[in-house]
């Protein structure tokens, strides 16, 4: 049962309880961990209801009582809002925790906010996820951090309690610039998979039956799965995910750009997937499972 807070000193607080971001803050409480969890709409804490946490009234109050904060809201400014705004994470945490960002956003951004926090003696770790929500509900993500060694130790024991593979991939910013890469080679695959599916009808092929096949064979892929279990059922799901990879691939254009690096095979499909997802979700017919 959730209480007021009472004690200034606990280990993990956690910000964002969306699809993904829920699940997460979910398998921290259940981890035993003392946990403190805040959000703007009390409404998103109801999902916790029965379990055994610590509602705090404020970003300040939680940043008073923890050591460790995992912060999954969705948008740059959001992000910049807790960590650095007023009443923000970095006015509030002692000197020597740590924030990790699971947010999936610019690296400019992780980058900004870290120099912030260091100023006060905290820590930040970019540390974007991968596994979908169901990797959340199993606590199987992928952490793809960017990073200090050191603030990846501290964080730690907070990211084992929902991640099972956390690979430090450079300083901050390397790990928003892995998970567009992730992104990136996951849209490419998308259209990939729907241009197989489409050109097996124009073969003549059943297209439930060329789908069973393909995903029972050496051509089966996450993209494959997602398409035939997810965008056919879903189309709500199917337009998010549309909205999603659209942003994606700017993200992963302007980075390019930025590092001087010209269009590649992978960002020109990449850039069909919007479209892809944006056909199941006008009702593209698709294959079950």
């Amino acid at each position: 049962m959730s209480t007021g807070i009472e004690a200034p000193s606990t280990t993990a607080g956690f910000i964002g309880f969306g699809d993904i971001g829920g699940p997460m803050a979910e398998r921290l409480v259940r981890s035993r961990r003392d946990t403190v969890l805040w959000s703007r709409r009390p409404e998103s804490l109801q999902q916790f209801d029965g379990l055994d946490f610590r509602r705090a009234a404020s970003i300040s109050e939680l940043a008073a009582s923890v050591d460790a904060v995992g912060v999954c809201v969705s948008r740059d400014d959001d992000v910049r809002e807790v960590v650095a705004g007023d009443g923000g994470l970095v006015t509030g945490l002692r000197a020597g925790s740590v924030i990790a960002i699971h947010s999936t956003v610019a690296a400019a951004t992780v980058i900004d906010l870290s120099r912030q926090a260091a100023e006060r003696g905290i820590l930040l770790l970019d540390a974007p996820i991968s596994g979908a929500r169901q990797g959340a509900v199993d606590g199987t993500l992928t952490i793809m951090a960017g990073g200090s060694s050191e603030a990846i130790d501290r964080a730690r024991p907070m990211l084992e309690a929902y991640a099972t593979t956390i690979c430090q991939v450079g300083d901050v910013g390397a790990g928003q610039r892995a998970k567009l890469l992730n992104n990136t080679l996951l849209a490419a695959n998308l259209y990939l998979a729907d241009a197989a599916l489409t050109l097996g009808e124009q073969l003549g092929l059943d297209r439930d039956a060329c789908a069973q096949v393909l995903r029972s064979s050496s051509a089966d892929s996450f993209a494959l799965r997602i398409l035939i279990d997810r965008f056919s059922v879903d189309q709500e799901f199917a337009r998010h995910a549309a909205a999603i990879r659209k942003d994606n691939v700017r993200l992963f254009r302007e980075m390019c750009a930025e590092l001087g690096i010209a269009a590649t095979d992978l960002e020109r499909a990449a850039a069909e997937a919007h479209q892809v997802a944006e056909k199941y979700g006008r009702g593209r017919s698709a294959p079950p499972g």
